[in-house]
This record gives C-alpha cells, structure tokens and sequence, in this order.
C-alpha cells in the first residue's frame, strides 16, 4: 500500500496563504475524505499532493521518500498518483470517449493494443463500454465525471484523488458514483475524496482531514465530525445523523455511550434496539 504525505507544507496565493505548516500522512488502503468550506485548500492540497503544484515550502512524500520535481519523477509520480478535477471538461479534450480514455495510456508509452485493453478495463470498471464511442460533448455531466476518472484508472494508480467529484449529481448520480468508488476500493486504489458534504464523508469515509485557516485537523471521521469546535472552525455542521442523535440524547430517547450512527439504516437500527 501506498503512504502519501506531507510535512511543513506552505502553499499561498495573491489573496495570502492557503496551507501553512501542513503536515499529514495518507495511509493506503482507508478510505479518505478531505473536508472544509468553499475556499479552505481542498484543491489545493489535492493539486500539491498529485505533484500538479509545487509548494511554496514543504515537502510531498511517497512512502517516505520526498517527491522530486524532475520531469522523470513526476511522469513516475502521476503515474502512481493521479487527480481528477471537480469540473470533468477541464480534464476531457478529445473527439470521443474512448480516444480521452486512451491518451494518458498512450503517452506512458504504451502499445496502441495495450492501451485499447486499458481502455477496455476501464470502461467495464466505470460501466461506459455502452458510451466508448460516444462524442464527448454529448454526455451528460455525471457521464463526463464517470469519463475523466476512467481516463486516471486507465493509468492503474494506486492512489486516486477525487476532487467533489458528487458536485452536481442527482441522487441517482451519486449512488452511481459511490459504487464507482467501491469497486476501485475492491481493485486496490486507495481513494481520496475532496468534499465539504458532510453526510457523505460520514457516510462513506473511514478517516477526515479537515482544513481551514491553513491548517488541518486528521482522525476518525465520526470523531471529527462529532467535534462541535472542529467542525465550526472549518465552517461545516454537524451531518445529520450525529445532529438528531445528540438530540435525541438529550431528549433521553437515546443512552449517551451508544456507538454513534452514520446512515440512515444506522439511526434506524439503533431506535428500534430501544
């Protein structure tokens, strides 16, 4: 598995710095959310850590050993790592899906066969084989988000940084996304999700690094999310699951050491236990 990290990073731009003396490690095999409000450095950290931006001070690490900015290392580096960006025609350029699919492929040096079986891979995992031909300024959004994360998967990384990558979905969109994500989780990738959805992060990460005010808060996810000074620091809320509970706690429906619920099914689960 894949550790990837940071120490003492510094990132600014003209309105002022972004990330000041971050430091974090991103173990493999967990999965990971990124939260804060609009404007907090989600991207920013995501663009620093896939080695796309170059701090201002700090290093980038994979499995200890710190990213060098040569050419040659960071082709390695985006190979291991890749990002794919919260609005998909930033990253979508070419004629059809299959072509966009393939490029990243093609410019690892790969045999016009070999690229296609990588097309190929990608688009039975992201359920597209019905859209490979498909111009791509005729997709819908969620279809050009499903596009753009094929076209990383096309490069086999084993750490894949998703920037809101549920932003503008419908519901179904969403589940949609989540079972993407699962069957990367199931294939070996490591995912890190950029987001300031609350109720998804609890719902589907395991741990949170919370930033604002150009530092970061890491740990479970329940238990940041359950940290009223944490989470109100950042400019979030509580997710709804841990809201009605404390509430209910406090109503004494519900015993204040119970484990705390984070979907639906959970919250249900624990009035029917009473």
């Amino acid at each position: 598995m894949v550790t990837l990290g940071a120490r003492g990073l510094r990132v600014g731009y003209d309105r002022g710095t972004v990330l000041d003396d971050l430091t974090v490690d991103l173990t493999g095999g967990t999965r990971w959310v990124v939260l804060g409000a609009n404007g907090s450095g989600k991207t920013t950290l995501l663009s620093v850590l896939s080695g796309a931006l170059r701090p201002t001070a700090g290093q980038v690490l994979r499995n200890g050993q710190p990213l060098s900015y040569r050419p040659r290392a960071l082709a390695e580096h985006r190979r291991v790592v890749q990002m794919v960006l919260q609005d998909p025609d930033d990253q979508l350029f070419s004629a059809d899906v299959a072509a966009d699919i393939s490029f990243g492929p093609l410019n690892l040096g790969l045999s016009p066969d070999d690229a296609l079986a990588r097309v190929d891979e990608a688009c039975a995992l992201l359920t597209l084989d019905h859209l490979r031909d498909r111009p791509v300024h005729q997709l819908s959004g969620g279809e050009r988000k499903r596009v753009a994360i094929a076209g990383a998967v096309a490069m086999r990384p084993q750490v894949l940084l998703l920037d809101e990558p549920t932003a503008g979905l419908d519901p179904e969109g969403i589940d949609d996304m989540l079972g993407v994500l699962d069957r990367l989780e199931e294939q070996g990738t490591t995912v890190v999700m950029a987001t300031h959805d609350v109720d998804l992060a609890l719902a589907w990460s395991t741990r949170a690094l919370v930033v604002g005010g150009g530092t970061a808060r890491v740990g479970d996810t329940t238990e940041i999310l359950s940290d009223t000074s944490v989470i109100s620091a950042a400019r979030l809320r509580r997710p709804w699951p841990l809201e009605l509970t404390a509430r209910l706690i406090d109503a004494g429906l519900l015993p204040a050491d119970g484990q705390a619920p984070r979907t639906m099914a959970d919250v249900v689960a624990l009035l029917d236990d009473r």
